[in-house]
């Protein structure tokens, strides 16, 4: 899959927070009323939303994904965040949902260096002002099991 195709799919990707006192969502450059008010409830002002699944868009086994989420969570749990359980969906149901945490007070510089721990093409960002951004990680060539390989746009 092409880079401007695989950041599009990112940019209308769900991106579901499974919060007990009330679910909600981030879209891609939406401001998120309730993500505002967690910030205004724990005194921080940024959050990333990250995977460990499906490193690079490649598909890996269940079992793969699990362990690599479990790392993730690990490695989220030493750093001073709240950390909720979330979900990446396709609006299309074209690609299965791939389990995430939305970490609350983690600085981006820690986001950016676990999102390629993970081997992650992106993660989802927000400062302060609440609103989600697409933060692009990947330097490799793009290509998705989806699609035949193609260079990069």
């Amino acid at each position: 899959m092409r880079k401007a195709e695989l950041i599009a799919a990112y940019a209308a990707t769900h991106y579901h927070i499974h919060w007990v006192e009330g679910a909600f969502m981030l879209r891609v450059g939406e401001y998120c009323p309730s993500l505002a008010a967690l910030y205004a409830r724990r005194g921080y002002n940024s959050a990333a939303f990250l995977t460990a699944w499906n490193p690079y868009s490649q598909l890996a086994s269940p079992a793969e994904n699990h362990a690599a989420q479990q790392a993730l969570l690990a490695d989220l749990e030493r750093h001073d965040c709240w950390i909720i359980p979330g979900i990446g969906l396709d609006p299309a149901g074209l690609w299965m949902g791939e389990e995430s945490f939305l970490a609350i007070g983690l600085g981006l510089a820690d986001a950016q260096r676990l999102g390629r721990q993970y081997r992650q093409n992106a993660i989802l960002w927000m400062g302060e002002d609440a609103v989600p951004r697409l933060e692009w990680l990947a330097t490799a060539s793009l290509t998705s099991p989806l699609t035949d390989p193609a260079p990069d746009n």
